[in-house]
């Protein structure tokens, strides 16, 4: 899905088991824009 909504090359994919999808999806989330905050 992503390759068909985002620019090539700006898009990210995160895979994760089911139960930190569950259990810890606001630490993945805050880590990512974390990670991407850096980068600009």
């Amino acid at each position: 899905m992503l390759n068909e909504v985002g620019t090539i090359g700006q898009t990210i994919q995160l895979e994760q088991p089911m139960d930190v999808r569950q259990e810890q999806w606001a630490d993945v989330a805050d880590a990512v824009v974390s990670a991407l905050d850096e980068l600009h």
